[in-house]
C-alpha cells in the first residue's frame, strides 16, 4: 500500500481521538495533525493544525525544502498503532508555521503560562534537537523551546530576546532513545515568573512528572512577543534539527494555552499509549 493511500485507513478512527483530547485539555488546544489526511495530503507541502475551538489557532504549516510526507527519506512515513508518524533526519526535514500571537506567550512585561505535549522516538547524536520552538534558538530572536540536550535530557527554555537571556529546565535523567514516550512542559507562571521563570516550568516523561533543575536568569524579564515563526523539527533551519520519529494525527504536537495539570497529562499519556498501541 503506498503512503498516500494509507493514511486515509486510520483517518475515520482520529474523530473520537481528537474529541477525547479536547475534553481533557479544554477550549485554547491547537495540534498539528500531519499525516491526518483531512488536515493535508501526505503529497502536500502544507498541511493545516487543527484546533478545539474557535481560541485555538487553525494554521498553515509548510515542509521545509519543498518536502512533503511522501518525499521524507527512510524510514517513509508510516502508522504506529493508528497514528501516522514520521522519521526526520536531523539535517534537513523539518515544518514551520506563520507568526501568530497566538503562539505568543509574553507582552515583554509579563508571561502567561503554557503547555507542550508531544510524542517523539528520539535518536541518539550528539547535538542538541528541537523539537518545538518558536524563534531560531538565539537568545536575541526566540520566545520558547522543547528540545532534547546534546546528553539527551529533556530542556524546555523561555527566552528574553531584549535581554539576551534564557532561563530553562531540564530533566535530571536522559530520555530513552529507540522508544515511544510522551514528552510534556508545563510553565505555570504562578509557580515561577521573573527571575524565577524556570522555577515555573515542570517536565513530564510518559505521563509523570521527573525530577528536574531549574537554572534562573537574575534579569530575566518575559518573552516577547516577536515576529519568528514556529518550528516543528528545527529552529527555523538554523540547525539543531530533531533526529529521530514526531507522532502525528490525534498525537500531533499539541499546544494549550493553559496550564495542564498532572492528572491531564496522565490521561493524555494513556489516550496516546492506547492509540499507539504501546504496552502498559
Amino acid at each position: 500500500m503506498s503512503k498516500a493511500t494509507l493514511f486515509p485507513n486510520y483517518a475515520l478512527w482520529h474523530a473520537s481521538l481528537y474529541e477525547d483530547i479536547w475534553n481533557i485539555v479544554g477550549a485554547t488546544a491547537t495540534i498539528l495533525p500531519f499525516g491526518d489526511p483531512y488536515h493535508g495530503a501526505a503529497t502536500a507541502t502544507t498541511f493545516t493544525s487543527q484546533r478545539a475551538t474557535a481560541t485555538g489557532l487553525n494554521a498553515t504549516c509548510t515542509w521545509a525544502n519543498s518536502l512533503t510526507l511522501a518525499t521524507f527519506g527512510t524510514p517513509a512515513p508510516q502508522h504506529v498503532g493508528i497514528i501516522p508518524v514520521a522519521a526526520f533526519n536531523g539535517t534537513n526535514e523539518y515544518a514551520t508555521t506563520p507568526d501568530d500571537t497566538y503562539w505568543s506567550r509574553g507582552d515583554g512585561a509579563t508571561d502567561s503560562s503554557v503547555s507542550i505535549v508531544v510524542w517523539v522516538n528520539i535518536t541518539d547524536t550528539a547535538n542538541f534537537r528541537r523539537i518545538f520552538e518558536k524563534g531560531t534558538g538565539a537568545a536575541s530572536t526566540s520566545e520558547w523551546s522543547l528540545g532534547i540536550t546534546t546528553t539527551d535530557l529533556l530542556q524546555f527554555a523561555l527566552f528574553d530576546a531584549s535581554l539576551g537571556v534564557v532561563p530553562f529546565r531540564n530533566s535530571n535523567a536522559a530520555v530513552a532513545a529507540g522508544s515511544w514516550v510522551q514528552l510534556a512542559a508545563i510553565y505555570d507562571v504562578t509557580g515561577g515568573s521573573g527571575a524565577t521563570a524556570a522555577n515555573g516550568i515542570t517536565l513530564y516523561v510518559n505521563g509523570a512528572a521527573v525530577a528536574s533543575t531549574a537554572t534562573n536568569e537574575a534579569t530575566y524579564i518575559a518573552m516577547e512577543n516577536t515576529a519568528q515563526t514556529v518550528a516543528l523539527g528545527s529552529d527555523n533551519g538554523g540547525g539543531s534539527y530533531f533526529s529521530g520519529s514526531i507522532a502525528g494525527g490525534p498525537l500531533g504536537t499539541l499546544y494549550v494555552q493553559a496550564v495542564l495539570t498532572a492528572a491531564q497529562i496522565a490521561r493524555l499519556y494513556q489516550v496516546g499509549r492506547r492509540a499507539l498501541a504501546l504496552a502498559a
